[in-house]
């Protein structure tokens, strides 16, 4: 069988695996560790398993996720994310649709401090789920607002999923962190601008919440106050060039710390769930990318990635349309 249509056969049998819920990680492995064996032997993916683990798992800049997430653990220990949305609601709150509003502005902050959408989702579901069913809310509008926003989770930095991208790719992570900035907040404005239109269009999605007076309004603004100051201290040094991003990532993690201190939240309960959740998360994150590590071994000795480059340089077509094929490929893995 040509190399070609064995790594052909390798994509496909991983999408199969997504598709019937099978582990991200797994599904990404499984393909690529049957095709090692089926090109080369045993001896030869023993070796690749042991080479890419050890390189790839003893790396320091790693050492930036989990500083990350645990940032994120503690800042929810310390009841923050629970004020965000509290804050959002006083300011739009009165407008129709303006709790689904409020979700997708406080997810962008909790963004700012957790680096993850799993994370984003989970919590901002949980806390702003029950307040759009109590109000009345249509479940599309309630979910889609949820989902949205934790979406902001792997764009506005910290995030997670840049740092595994840098990984991969070789590229700078402290520029891929600052570079996410203005398009999470772009994407943030136009997520509100999207459930306001579609609340304009048919009110029948949202009822008018009850107003606040301006005095609560200013004064919910103080719990933001801890995520802004703690994001512009971690990113800002990153910029003006006082921290790389792993020592980023651990004064960001000891910010979080002290905050949960000073609130009076972080009991030693909290603190060994925070390390627990941490763990967990970052075994999933170093799995997948792991995983793709070993796929992509696979897939080079496949040469299929070159031979789909030989293939759009031989079509002679404008930049334009393979850049929007480009589009189209992530918009159906996105969708996966």
């Amino acid at each position: 069988m040509e190399l070609e249509i064995v790594g052909l056969i390798g994509l496909i049998v991983m999408f199969v695996l997504m598709f019937l819920r099978v582990p991200i990680a797994v599904s990404m492995a499984v393909p690529a560790f049957m095709g090692v064996l089926y090109l080369r032997d045993g001896i030869v993916l023993d070796t690749v398993i042991k080479t890419i683990v050890w390189d790839h798992s003893f790396s320091y800049s790693l050492t930036t996720i989990p500083m990350f997430v645990l940032m994120g653990e503690l800042l929810f220990v310390s009841g923050i994310s629970n004020e965000l949305f509290t804050a959002f609601r006083h300011w739009f709150g009165r407008v129709r649709g303006g709790l689904a509003m409020g979700t997708i502005g406080a997810s962008a902050i909790f963004a700012a401090a957790s680096g993850s959408s799993i994370a984003t989702t989970g919590t901002m579901g949980v806390i702003a789920s029950k307040e759009m069913v109590n109000a009345g809310y249509n479940k599309a509008l309630s979910g889609g607002a949820i989902v949205a926003g934790g979406s902001l989770g792997i764009l506005i930095p910290p995030s997670t999923v840049f740092i595994i991208y840098g990984m991969m790719t070789e590229q700078s992570i402290g520029k891929l962190l600052i570079a996410g900035i203005l398009p999470g907040i772009l994407l943030t404005v136009l997520y509100i601008l999207t459930v306001y239109f579609s609340v304009l269009i048919n009110p029948s999605l949202a009822q008018k919440g009850e107003g606040t007076s301006w005095k609560e309004r200013f004064l919910s603004v103080r719990h933001i106050g801890w995520v802004i100051i703690l994001f512009a201290i971690v990113i800002g040094g990153m910029y003006i060039g006082w921290f790389s991003p792993t020592e980023a990532a651990g004064v960001g993690a000891f910010g979080a710390f002290l905050i949960a201190l000073i609130r009076r939240k972080l009991g030693w309960q909290n603190f060994i769930e925070s390390l627990s959740r941490t763990l967990r998360t970052t075994g999933f994150l170093f799995a997948i990318m792991l995983a793709a590590f070993i796929l992509n071994y696979f897939l080079a000795i496949t040469r299929l990635p070159m031979a789909l480059a030989e293939l759009l340089n031989g079509l002679h077509v404008s930049a334009g349309l393979i850049f929007t094929l480009i589009i189209i490929m992530y918009i159906l893995l996105g969708a996966v």
